[in-house]
């Protein structure tokens, strides 16, 4: 497959096309007054304690204040004592206790391995370009995710806690079937038992709690109390009135690893296959972190790399984790402590390899910095960046602003005739498959209609990459009568979402002829980027009816009679189009509000009134 990123950059905004056999699969944009946030780190102070929903709320210096799950708060209590350590070494704030776990989920919901849950956060955090790692000999599908962990039973058990926090040491796993003892306390005495194949679902390293009063383990109110500062990293762009979601298990993303200074996983990306080759990455990774207790991931872009590369990077990123704990000790909260670099270093950083044909820059100055901070981490590929200086914007050139135009709209054209239309709403994403033109080749209707899936399986997930689409997506196919004709669109589907580096997940067909697509939403869709709700609609998609506003003029002029003095006349000032209607279409309106009123009624026609406005006036 080609690929190509192109980059676009002004001094008001830059914006970067990837695309694959030349055409637009995904947009980056990021605007000078509105840089993404996702990533950076914060030290924020608690403003508010919600025990009933068992979060908190953290202000970090943003417009809106931050949303912390229980489960998103870090065990790590030396780093939080070292971090908030004052200069007498006494803890300058409230000691974060224990962490207790979300709520117990429903029982359709299966347990999750504490690794699984821990890097699927990370890909909160982190770029969709980040390959979560499987288990040894584990099978995966579609948007699954797990972690080779090495697991270090000496640092799980209470013994590692203060002793005033040692009566939270209780393992207790969630979901457990009936008659399966619970895992008992753990003694200061003794070290922890490695955990069981199955955890809680919510569990990180195993030292998960229950957030159940009558389990007598730690609640939000135990880690957290307001004024208590806290370091914490975006693991969620704001959303609509959504404030920002946070966690404080930070991740720092390097060229071949990330770095999770929270825990100590090792894994490796689940796009490397060879057994022989992850086992090589890992045993890199484990020699060279040593002792240190970190976390850390192998990327895709890590495989055939030697022990040289991985040093490199490893100590870079240890180094930037102790320059960020050095500044929070400095920083007032609320306040930032590290930000992301620009988009352009970012998508180069995570998506640029030796599967690129080229980056293309339009910008002198950006294409100075793109080759430099290529040359830092690959300088074989340097020759593939060129300056893009012709006339013609780069982005019409590669039909890129012809893409973005069509990604606004709802109804998406196949090339055979047939076509899809994409409604967003905020509980879910709504694509229906549609045969429009297409008539078919053959003389079978089943034919026809599993040909139309077929060719709308591909469109729709370059849509969904294109248009940033997260969350549930529910794509309504044309109902199959044949279940290997069903078979042949999972398969095309499962495949076409594995070239998407978001994380996604596919429930097969239901009753009702739906397949459900849950993909991870860190930040805004493209239409939520660049559009506004409608001054008209208020963003519904619809305004009343002419008929209807004629209607409630009637019954407007029906509540103010009472009201009416002597005047001679009543004039209503609206929109032509309902001037017109009620000159000609809807006469009856007139006359009974004259009849009604014992006055006589004149229209002004105002075309700066919205459609659904109108007035009354009495003269």
């Amino acid at each position: 497959m080609s690929k190509e990123l192109l980059i676009s950059s002004t001094s008001l905004e830059t914006r970067l096309a990837i695309l694959e056999n030349d055409q637009v699969t995904e947009i980056f944009i990021e605007r000078a007054k509105s840089r993404r946030i996702l990533g950076n780190i914060y030290k924020g102070k608690v403003t508010r304690v919600l025990p009933g929903m068992q979060a908190a709320f953290v202000n970090i210096g943003l417009p809106r204040d931050t949303f912390l799950y229980v489960s998103d708060f870090s065990e790590d209590l030396e780093e939080y004592e070292a971090l908030f350590e004052n200069e007498k070494g006494d803890f300058s704030g409230p000691l974060p206790k224990e962490p207790a776990k979300e709520p117990e989920n429903s029982d359709s919901d299966p347990p999750r391995h504490s690794t699984q849950e821990l890097v699927a956060e990370a890909g909160q955090i982190l770029p969709e370009s980040l390959d979560v790692a499987v288990s040894s000999g584990a099978q995966h599908t579609a948007g699954s995710a797990g972690v080779e962990s090495e697991v270090r039973p000496e640092r799980r058990g209470s013994h590692i806690l203060p002793r005033f926090l040692q009566p939270f040491a209780v393992f207790k796993s969630l979901g457990r079937p009936q008659g399966k003892p619970s895992p008992q306390p753990v003694s200061p005495e003794k070290k922890a038992d490695p955990p069981q194949p199955e955890p809680p679902r919510d569990s990180r390293r195993g030292r998960r709690k229950n957030s159940n009063h009558r389990s007598g383990q730690a609640l939000i109110g135990d880690l957290l109390q307001e004024g208590q500062e806290i370091l914490v990293q975006v693991a969620k762009e704001p959303i609509g009135k959504k404030g920002a979601r946070i966690t404080s298990h930070s991740v720092l993303p390097g060229r071949y690893l990330v770095f999770m200074p929270t825990v100590e996983h090792v894994g490796v990306s689940r796009r490397i296959v060879s057994d022989k080759e992850r086992k090589r990455l890992k045993d890199i990774v484990v020699k060279l972190r040593k002792n240190s207790g970190k976390g850390f991931i192998v990327r895709t872009v890590g495989e055939k790399k030697d022990e040289a590369d991985f040093r490199k990077d490893m100590n870079y990123l240890t180094r930037l984790w102790e320059d960020i704990r050095r500044k929070a000790e400095k920083t007032s909260a609320p306040g930032l402590v590290y930000a992301e670099p620009s988009l352009s270093q970012r998508v180069v950083r995570d998506y640029f390899t030796k599967d690129y044909r080229a980056i293309r820059v339009d910008n002198e100055d950006e294409y100075e910095r793109v080759v430099d901070f290529v040359n830092q981490f690959s300088p074989a590929l340097v020759q593939r960046v060129h300056l893009y200086k012709k006339r013609k914007p780069i982005f019409d050139t590669y039909r890129v602003t012809q893409e973005i135009e069509k990604a606004l709209r709802p109804k998406v054209w196949l090339k055979n005739g047939g076509h899809i239309v994409i409604n967003q709403t905020e509980a879910l994403v709504a694509i229906d498959v549609n045969t429009g033109k297409f008539v078919g080749n053959t003389s079978s209707l089943e034919d026809t209609i599993t040909k139309t899936n077929l060719d709308a399986v591909k469109e729709v997930v370059r849509q969904i990459r294109l248009r940033d689409l997260g969350g549930i997506i529910v794509i309504d196919f044309i109902d199959m009568d044949e279940k290997k004709n069903r078979q042949k669109v999972m398969s095309m589907l499962q495949v076409e979402l594995g070239k998407d580096k978001s994380p996604s997940r596919i429930l097969q067909f239901n009753e009702f002829g739906l397949v459900a697509i849950t993909r991870k939403r860190v930040k805004q869709s493209l239409e939520r980027l660049l559009c506004q709700p409608c001054a008209y609609c208020q963003g519904s998609g619809m305004t009343k009816s002419v008929r209807t506003i004629c209607y409630s003029i009637h019954q407007s002029v029906q509540k103010m009679t009472p009201h009416l003095v002597h005047g001679h006349e009543l004039m209503i000032r609206c929109h032509p189009d309902v001037g017109k209607a009620l000159r000609d279409g809807e006469k009856r309106v007139m006359k009974e509000i004259e009849e009604m009123t014992g006055k006589s009624v004149s229209v002004q026609s105002d075309p700066l009134m919205n459609i659904e406005q109108f007035d009354v006036i009495e003269t």
